[in-house]
């Protein structure tokens, strides 16, 4: 038995810890594979499996309990952030580890302090209905210690001028 089946299984800390724990057979075979390939330093896993299987923690497991540098991405950033606020320090806390982790998003999701200064001030010029956002930008661009423009409340995902002081793959 591995150390992830182990952690996974019905002795494991889970159990006290998760109300709801329930062990899951593909969820200790999951954290097992992944638990061999990083021992072995190779290989690639490809690894479907319905909700509810309890991937996350299959993979979270080993990963915390590994020696090595891991990157996890995942295809959304509501999902990205689920692992990162919730279940990485469920899983460290549990497992009693400590580990650094930090949290980085694709490149659209920052502010781009360039295009804030050019682009969007172009825009804002021509449209004054930008204004009043333009000014709270720059005055939160000047505070923030992340750029995450997600950070920004008032401004909404379907707001004009996100394209327009974020970086993409175009500019």
């Amino acid at each position: 038995m591995t150390t992830s089946e182990f952690i996974l299984g019905p002795d494991g800390p889970f159990v006290s810890a998760l109300e709801n724990f329930t062990v899951r057979d593909q969820q200790q075979q999951m954290g097992h594979e992944i638990e061999s390939l990083i021992s072995k330093n190779q290989g690639i896993l490809v690894a479907e499996s319905p909700t509810g299987t309890g991937k996350t923690l299959a993979y979270l497991v080993p990963v915390v309990c590994c020696d090595k540098t891991a990157i996890i991405s995942t295809a959304t950033r509501h999902l990205q952030d689920q692992v990162f606020y919730k279940d990485l320090p469920l899983v460290l806390d549990t497992l009693n580890v400590k580990k650094r982790s930090c949290l980085l998003k694709g490149r659209s999701n920052y502010l781009c302090l360039h295009r804030l200064h050019t682009r969007a001030s172009v825009e804002v010029a021509s449209r004054s209905e930008h204004e009043e956002a333009y000014h709270e930008i720059r005055h939160w661009s000047r505070h923030t210690p992340t750029g995450d423009i997600n950070d920004l409340q008032s401004l909404e995902e379907t707001s004009a001028l996100r394209p327009l002081i974020t970086s993409t793959t175009d500019n």
